[in-house]
């Protein structure tokens, strides 16, 4: 049986002539324990002078525990992971970085604005996640908000069916529903849909293995639209493999509906002679932006 490679740093470079101020290029470099599991990524943004940006793993009997924070200026955007609710539209899609240059707290004094997640998903006996459970901070300008997630995962045969998310306001009770419903053909999630007003659909080339000896799932970094990336706030769940069996291929295009709006992106590969995947473009089919992640093993 093939060795099982592990991914130690993933260069990413994007360009974006949408947004050129949310152009951006860094590494990150991912820890292990003993046992090969993913303990913590951290993220070396070009150009800065700040402490690394960190997202930390703990493992429990049957979960699995992230920590993750970003900060941002006064004047910027609230980074990509809150635009990721179910409420966004791809009209107003902007490519993010997975990380979203968090920045070492350390850095920081109290009165930044800053975001900050806790997830943890419980697992089942196949070691994949039923349940998910979050608490996300916000703090702008002085003012404090949190909000609490919880959703349900289904499976069929390993391969994922169903995501049950809520979102609720704990000041106010506020709680908004959706429910992810995802369609598998030939061993690949050929399409997801987000209640009825969004969905993608997915192509995958057939010569292209997504093997298991990478030890995470390269098709979640490709993905590179809102629906397919649900869950986006605990992204690395899906990367490494919580929520069912990976699909067969790698992904090679994904078109999001949304309305009479569509956004395409296209997704082109490199590998070693293993089979391994060693550099990924994602390029957007309106030419809005490219973005190049490189990724090297031990």
């Amino acid at each position: 049986m093939p060795t099982v490679k592990f991914i130690k740093s993933i260069k990413e470079v994007c360009n974006s002539t949408d947004y050129p101020s949310e152009s951006y290029s860094g590494e990150y470099v991912l820890e292990y324990d003993g046992v090969g599991r993913l303990t913590e990524i951290k993220f070396y943004e070009a150009g800065s002078s700040n402490d690394p940006g960190s997202l930390k793993l703990t493992y429990g009997t049957n979960t699995v525990s992230m920590e993750m924070i970003s900060y941002w200026e006064d004047d910027e955007e609230l980074p990509g992971i809150m635009g990721a609710l179910p409420s966004k539209s791809v009209a107003n899609h902007k490519k993010r970085p997975i990380l979203l240059r968090a920045l070492n707290p350390s850095t920081k004094a109290e009165g930044d604005n800053y975001y900050k997640v806790n997830a943890t998903v419980t697992l089942n006996s196949d070691g994949y996640a039923v349940t998910g459970k979050a608490v996300e901070y916000e703090v702008e300008s002085g003012d404090a908000s949190i909000w609490q997630s919880d959703w349900i995962a289904t499976y069929d045969n390993g391969y994922l069916k169903n995501i049950s998310y809520k979102w609720t306001d704990p000041d106010d009770g506020y709680e908004d529903t959706s429910l992810y419903t995802c369609t598998w053909s030939n061993g690949n999630m050929t399409s997801v849909k987000l209640d009825e007003y969004l969905s993608s659909v997915a192509q995958y080339n057939t010569s292209y293995a997504n093997s298991d000896i990478m030890n995470l799932d390269i098709n979640w970094f490709a993905y590179d639209d809102e629906t397919y990336h649900f869950l986006d706030e605990y992204q690395f769940f899906n990367i490494m493999g919580l929520y069912g069996k990976r699909s067969a291929n790698l992904v090679v295009s994904t078109v999001e509906t949304y309305g009479s709006s569509k956004y395409t992106m296209n997704y082109t590969y490199k590998f070693d002679s293993e089979g391994c995947v060693t550099e990924l473009v994602q390029k957007s089919s309106s030419g809005g932006s490219t973005t190049t992640f490189t990724f090297s093993y031990k």
